[in-house]
């Protein structure tokens, strides 16, 4: 919100990151001071761009620790305050001073930094009066006017009544100039109103002060809440061009029904509802009006149920980690309950059926914050329901996961799953059905295209997911879908090619062995498969992988991992890696892969698809490879165990290839390095491979 997020974007391709939360204290707190107290001497010259840049620097190290710099936040503030006040200041040191103050709330937050200025009565109208005296078209101190508006979003909850701050009375009979000044309320109801439909962060800024204004005491609530609502309705209504909606106006909405009470709200959601749908929204091509038209929504549908504790809910057991690692129950531990469905006799209004409907449709939206934001409100939502209402919105988000669904559908549906897990709302029996989809999410790898990123949010969502299942359920209720959990989350850790979905599948690992235990060998392979080692491409392959799989209940899972999956990726260099973990996991499982995996591979060379037949070519190089260095029990080679079948298949496979002429055209080249690089693997081998 109001755009204050990092904007350092990583290479998707890139392993290696860098040490994070390394700092410990905010050392440059007195360079920081020593800038602002030099602004009054270089504020009209050019050196102020340089010490722009320079602070910049130094706070952009604390993006990842904003909360080091808490402890001098008001010091650093004080001084920008005194500055902004003092009478003799001009225009250009305070301006310049505004664009400090926003770097500082660019890095902290602006719901910390509000807290820390200054709020008492007198502030209202000072901070008031700047605000009206800044021009809203003025592209070069909207950051001004930013900070005003989140300074006035604290200042105007003080609890007087704003109309004693007029110094009139313009209901009482007076003078003609006494009624046609604008009361102190009507200002800021302005000021909310002409920010809102800005074009810049401002307006975002403004849905904030809109949500602290008009929910404060009945003095504003009772006169404006209501205009506030018919003028957006109205706004948005007689609009010709939909590009032209003003999305600080959604964000406005949205927020005042966030922090308002429900009591105060319940009058006007049908009208808004109406609105929003007569709107449709949720087809509009800019994201952030279907983000906030998604906010809506689903803080509507908040409003029309009543606040409480689903009885029906699961109810998670223990959460003890002695418990979990054998020790005795913990104090406070309950029993998993789940209620009959019919122990609630709540009206649903018809308008509930609606807002569902809605999220539903926007988790498939093509932007991934939308995704998340109906994510949030089915989750929500769901927990207010009764219990057959519950049930009927979990089985319809398990229809996200069909086969010809686009991933934005699978990602929503994981999200969604997340959400209803962590509050309890999937009955075990649905967890059988939930548990699977997310093992199909973690295996659900295509290609990129221009519309999507191959599955790579269906994954990483996955993984949020199980870690919601850890945290919701006990072991009893997990441990028929431990074992596809454990293989389909190691797998991804090893083998996935993303760096992001790596360490999500490490952390959701990491997550089920805490909390249930019931993962083989699960503090084992943790330790192994750990946040960090799996980090790097190459080591994860390599190295972590073939460790995992000399235990036993993880070997062939991972090995048909990567003969299913891995070996035909899309990506060149996931099939290159792909074929020499097979070089490193053969030795754990010989006999399997020379009487399944060789086979198999033999058949893939036939495929009409180059990645399928590129990847089994350089994995049945390898293959053999390692089975002809690999002792069995008996002592004989594990190289023995190839049939005289598959050896025939092999001898003829560069003629087969070149009778179909496949070394020619563009996949030609791509053939012929994995054609040599198999010729050199079976070279290597101690085998004669010509008898």
């Amino acid at each position: 919100m109001v755009g204050l997020e990092a904007d350092l974007n990583k290479e998707d391709e890139c392993d290696n990151i860098g040490l994070g939360c390394a700092l410990e204290h905010f050392s440059e707190v007195e360079d920081v001071m020593n800038m602002i107290d030099n602004l009054k001497n270089i504020y009209d010259t050019p050196q102020l761009e340089v010490d722009y840049d320079k602070l910049y620097s130094i706070l952009k190290q604390y993006y990842e620790q904003p909360h080091l710099l808490d402890p001098h936040l008001d010091k650093i503030l004080s001084k920008f305050i005194a500055l902004i006040k003092d009478k003799e200041s001009p225009t250009g040191l305070k301006h310049a001073t505004f664009n400090y103050m926003y770097q500082i709330i660019r890095v902290r937050g602006y719901k910390v930094v509000v807290r820390h200025l200054p709020h008492e009565v007198s502030d209202l109208l000072t901070v008031l009066t700047f605000l009206e005296a800044q021009d809203p078209m003025d592209k070069e101190t909207w950051r001004s006017r930013l900070v005003l508006l989140l300074w006035l979003s604290i200042v105007v909850i003080i609890p007087f009544h704003m109309s004693r701050l007029d110094g009139f009375a313009p209901d009482q009979p007076g003078t003609a100039e006494s009624c046609k000044k604008l009361t102190v309320m009507e200002r800021i109801f302005n000021m909310c109103k002409l920010y809102a439909c800005s074009k810049d962060s401002c307006a975002e800024a403004s849905a904030y002060l809109a949500s602290k204004f008009l929910t404060r005491r009945s003095d504003v609530k009772e006169v404006y809440l209501g205009a506030f609502f018919n003028w957006a309705c109205d706004l948005h209504s007689n609009l010709k061009d939909q590009d032209t909606i003003h999305y600080g106006v959604l964000a406005a909405v949205a927020a005042v029904l966030k922090h308002g009470k429900r009591d105060d709200l319940l009058p006007y959601t049908p009208k808004l509802l109406q609105w929003v749908t007569d709107q449709n929204y949720k087809h509009h091509s800019a994201m952030l009006v279907r983000k906030y038209g998604v906010k809506i929504v689903q803080r509507i549908g908040l409003t029309f149920l009543r606040p409480r504790v689903a009885s029906f809910r699961y109810t998670q057991g223990s959460r003890s980690l002695a418990v979990t690692l054998g020790g005795v129950a913990a104090a406070g531990d309950t029993e998993p309950v789940a209620a009959p469905p019919d122990d609630d006799d709540q009206d649903i209004p018809q308008e509930v059926e609606e807002v569902v409907e809605l999220l539903l449709c926007s988790l498939r939206d093509d932007d991934t914050v939308v995704r998340w934001s109906a994510a949030k409100g089915v989750g929500r939502i769901g927990a207010r329901l009764p219990a057959l209402a519950a049930a009927d919105v979990c089985e319809i988000v398990l229809t996200l996961f069909a086969e010809n669904e686009r991933e934005t559908a699978w990602h929503g549906g994981c999200m969604a799953l997340a959400e209803l897990a962590r509050r309890g709302l999937l009955s075990p029996m649905q967890l059988s059905g939930a548990a699977r989809c997310v093992v199909a999410a973690l295996a659900r790898d295509e290609a990129r295209t221009a519309g999507g990123a191959g599955g790579r949010a269906a994954r990483d969502a996955a993984c949020h997911a199980a870690w919601a299942f850890a945290r919701a359920y006990d072991a009893a209720a997990l441990a028929p879908h431990a074992t596809a959990l454990a293989n389909a989350l190691i797998a991804t850790a090893c083998f996935d090619r993303e760096i992001n979905c790596r360490r999500a599948a490490s952390a959701a690992y990491q997550e089920n062995v805490g909390r249930h235990g019931m993962f083989p060998h699960g503090i084992d392979v943790l330790t192994t498969a750990d946040f960090h080692s799996v980090g790097p491409r190459n080591n994860a392959y390599l190295v972590i992988a073939p460790q995992i799989a000399s235990f036993p209940e993880y070997t062939r899972p991972l090995v048909d991992h990567v003969v299913d999956l891995k070996i035909e990726h899309w990506d060149y260099a996931i099939r290159e890696l792909a074929a020499q973990a097979l070089n490193k996991l053969t030795d754990k499982i010989p006999e399997y892969v020379a009487t399944e995996v060789l086979p198999k591979l033999v058949t893939k060379t036939g495929s009409i698809d180059l990645n399928v037949r590129h990847g089994a070519i350089l994995g049945i190089g390898e293959a053999i490879l390692a089975l002809s260095k690999t002792k069995l029990s008996d002592g004989k080679m594990a190289d023995s165990l190839i049939s005289e079948e598959i050896w025939q298949s092999v001898r003829e496979l560069v003629g087969r290839l070149r009778v179909r002429q496949q070394f020619r055209g563009l996949g030609g080249e791509l053939m012929r390095q994995a054609c040599c690089r198999c010729i050199a693997r079976l070279s290597q081998s101690i085998m004669n491979i010509l008898k």
